[in-house]
């Protein structure tokens, strides 16, 4: 950590464990910021599985497939690009710098992020495969752009503590791309150029939207970009871009086999489950949202109990959740439509490994904002990438989108393995405590319960 220390000469400050005045919040405000932060993104949730309800009944199989293989397009160099939004949280949050030069410190990354997108685009094999013309391949690698962009105003919300603004960047285009999507359908013209379209609008306008109001007080400011601080953001970008990419290749990466072996139907069949799966993980990321800043100040052996708490917590309420999904997973092709009945069983897999999964960024969050050691995740992440990877190998051509989804649970198993056993031995709390839930937590549910009784009398 020898990089970050030096940024203290810089206006950075770090002294013991106080990192952040403004995240010294009563654990009630948290509480409230997580639930709020939950709601919000519960809505944005039903808002994109409208969206997508709405093209997989529009669109054809093979399209839909292709707009999969888009996503995976965007996912990708966001991960590649956008990443350093963690550390610009970390240098605001963590380190007192000024939001206005963490900001235009990343200018760099954003600029070649977005050229970069927009060149790649116009020789996306899914685009050209359903005909998209150059125009709208353009126009998609400028969503992508705008889209890494706009991860490192997140970022600046994230650290100034700002979750209402954060959530609305990071979930504001859902909306607007709802919209778009309802007027391509009541105008017959809701195609997979029109989708990919409404996507790169959506994200343009909220880039705009962010450039002309700054977002916040302290990013009007004039403080200039330091190349110092872009070489750290460069650092945060690339070793978590390590962990992000492996975390896609972990969840995504049969998508591309399952599409060469069995074709754009079976990459359907497996990525409309996987955005309804990887839904239930807006519950823990609603906790690692609105406690970012707290967890930074608190003493390492304090923030891992927490941590420990916000685990067992994950665990169990993903755990009762996935078997309701699962319960209701019959129900998929009443809504999307006849074709889409392979699709409950891959379903149903993938609620196997959910849970596990869906704990990754509470333990990365902690080994980034107590020890600012971005490396870690890209590293605990090569073993859960390499397994789904292989079994996808061997299994994908021969069981097609059901092949993927166990994959994508082995992985998941894996890495929360790896994630739980080193976070075990570095804070020295036994493993039995991130699975078993304690008396302490159900105490704090009725003391609470008992709180809102007595308020409401």
């Amino acid at each position: 950590m020898t990089h970050l220390n030096r940024l203290d000469r810089t206006g950075g400050e770090r002294n013991g464990t106080t990192m952040n005045a403004a995240a010294s919040r009563p654990r009630a405000r948290v509480l409230a910021e997580a639930t709020k932060t939950l709601a919000f993104r519960a809505i944005s949730v039903v808002v994109g599985g409208m969206s997508s309800l709405l093209l997989a009944r529009t669109l054809s199989v093979g399209e839909m497939g292709a707009y999969s293989l888009f996503g995976l397009f965007a996912a990708v160099m966001g991960a590649l690009f956008g990443s350093g939004y963690s550390g610009v949280a970390y240098l605001v949050s963590n380190r007192r710098i000024p939001a206005a030069a963490a900001l235009r410190s990343a200018l760099p990354i954003i600029a070649v992020g977005a050229a970069s997108s927009i060149t790649l685009a116009l020789y996306l094999p899914a685009a050209n495969a359903i005909g998209t013309s150059p125009i709208v391949a353009m126009l998609a690698g400028m969503g992508v752009a705008a889209f890494i962009a706009a991860s490192y105003w997140q970022g600046i919300f994230l650290g100034l503590s700002r979750i209402t603004a954060h959530n609305v960047t990071q979930y504001g285009p859902q909306y607007l791309l709802l919209i778009l999507l309802i007027t391509g359908a009541l105008s017959g013209r809701l195609t997979f150029p029109w989708a990919v379209g409404a996507w790169a609008a959506a994200h343009i306008l909220n880039v705009l939207r962010l450039a002309v109001t700054r977002g916040h007080a302290d990013l009007a400011a004039k403080q200039g970009a330091s190349w110092q601080l872009a070489r750290v953001i460069l650092r945060f970008n690339w070793q978590l871009a390590i962990g992000s990419v492996l975390t896609i290749a972990a969840s995504r990466a049969n998508l591309v086999t399952l599409t060469a072996r069995h074709g754009l139907y079976a990459a359907a069949l497996y990525s409309v489950p996987l955005l309804l799966a990887e839904s239930l993980c807006h519950f823990p990321m609603s906790l690692v949202v609105a406690s970012y800043g707290t967890l930074g100040e608190l003493s390492r052996a304090r923030s891992a109990e927490v941590t420990a708490r916000f685990v067992r917590a994950t665990l169990w309420a993903l755990s009762l959740l996935a078997a309701v999904f699962a319960a209701s997973a019959g129900l998929l092709p009443v809504l999307l439509g006849a074709k889409y009945a392979p699709a409950v069983k891959v379903l149903r897999i993938l609620m196997l490994g959910i849970p596990a999964y869906a704990c990754k960024d509470v333990f990365v969050s902690f080994f980034l904002n107590q020890d600012g050691r971005p490396g870690f995740a890209g590293a605990t992440f090569v073993l859960g990438a390499v397994v789904s990877v292989v079994i996808g190998i061997l299994i994908v051509p021969e069981m097609g989108a059901a092949g993927a989804a166990w994959a994508y649970v082995c992985a998941a198993l894996v890495s929360f393995g790896v994630l739980a056993f080193r976070f075990s031995r570095s804070c020295r709390i036994p493993l039995k405590d991130l699975i078993i839930i304690r008396a302490a937590d159900l105490s704090a549910i009725a003391h609470r319960q008992t709180g809102a009784a007595s308020d409401g009398c």
